[in-house]
């Protein structure tokens, strides 16, 4: 786990993405899915891979599922989908029925 102050200063680095929360509240949700992180180092590579890789800034629950665990299969260097990251952007309804755009395991490896 790391501190709550690193993943805040990580999460900030997301706010170029599209769908960054727009109140403070949001944002902290995104920190404190971070902190399941085992290491700092952990932590800045998930959040770089996510600058360099996505589009859509990734939703708590994203943040959860990748510190959950490892994939159980590496990402396809050539998968379509993901273009090698591990992870594929996906439209989804928010809690309001709106579409939205997020970013959700690929599953490259295990097909």
């Amino acid at each position: 786990m790391i501190s709550p102050e690193y993943a805040r200063s990580q999460i900030e680095r997301l706010s170029g993405l599209k769908k960054y929360p727009k109140k403070t509240v949001a944002a902290l949700e995104l920190a404190k899915a971070l902190e399941a992180a085992a290491t700092e180092a952990a932590a800045e590579q998930y959040i770089t891979d996510c600058v360099g890789n996505q589009r859509v800034c990734p939703t708590p629950a994203d943040i959860r599922a990748y510190f959950r665990g490892p994939m159980t299969s590496p990402a396809v260097a050539d998968c379509p989908r993901c273009h090698g990251t591990g992870w594929r952007s996906v439209t989804r309804k928010d809690a309001h029925g709106n579409l939205v755009d997020a970013s959700a395991p690929c599953r490259c490896g295990t097909e």
